[in-house]
């Protein structure tokens, strides 16, 4: 009885850990400030699935206003908004806020309900802190397309096909074995990284993508019960979700 008991402690803190699990920021290049960036989207969330979504933030050094460089002191997220109060997010920072030429992250994430199927802008709301001034701020959204679908009726071949969509891995929490099925719009070669809660990389190994549907059968082998994020990645698409082994 204690053992079940025990047992049972650790699903329910490991199943509250996936849904309020901060990330750990990924750095990365160009001149968006966010990846994915708006145009290549996120991947739209099931009604009644779990859905968790890794957005990594690239806070520059500097920027340009009027034409004048100034340095940035820092930059925080003041909101997400424009979907279902189902969701929420989190971040890798305990104020939501970034020094000037660091990198952060945040996590999408919520369980919608069937009355939540739809599609919806998701801005998230950025304030900016310019040159040693608190007075001297600056105002930023980035806009994504998001959508909420029934997953009784919708699938793969409702979703946009130019887009990169990695579903949540089936079942999750999982024993043995799971599938992470995923959508490309191209033929590709894509790393499949597995990283433990503390960041360190514990699977890798090469994905040939064929346009359409793919799979991915991942057997946990030798690796303990605990939160784990998963990555598919190439110089295009960068996609992180979290999966628990029990």
């Amino acid at each position: 009885m204690m053992r079940k008991l025990l047992l049972l402690l650790s699903f329910t803190l490991l199943s509250q850990m996936m849904v309020n699990a901060q990330c750990t920021p990924v750095p990365f290049s160009g001149p968006a400030l966010t990846n994915p960036d708006a145009s290549q989207g996120i991947p739209p969330a099931f009604a009644t699935k779990v859905y968790s979504e890794i957005i990594n933030l690239r806070i520059p050094a500097d920027t340009l206003v009027a034409g004048y460089p100034l340095t940035i002191d820092s930059v925080g997220i003041d909101s997400v908004s424009g979907v279902p109060n189902t969701f929420s997010y989190v971040t890798n920072s305990a104020t939501d806020y970034w020094q000037g030429g660091t990198f952060g992250c945040m996590v999408i994430q919520g369980t919608p309900t069937m009355a939540d199927t739809g599609t919806y802008t998701l801005t998230i709301h950025a304030k900016i802190f310019l040159g040693g001034n608190p007075n001297n701020t600056q105002v930023h959204t980035v806009d994504y397309d998001f959508k909420v679908l029934d997953p009784a009726t919708i699938g793969f071949n409702d979703v946009e096909q130019e887009q990169f969509v990695v579903l949540q891995n089936a079942p999750n929490p999982f024993e043995y074995k799971t599938t992470i099925r995923f959508q490309s719009p191209q033929t590709s070669s894509l790393q499949f990284d597995v990283y433990s809660i503390d960041g360190k990389l514990v699977h890798s190994e090469m994905i040939q993508a064929e346009k359409g549907l793919n799979k991915i059968e991942f057997v946990k082998g030798d690796l303990p019960s605990g939160l784990y994020i998963y990555q598919l990645k190439n110089d295009i698409y960068n996609v992180r979700k979290q999966m628990i082994i029990r």
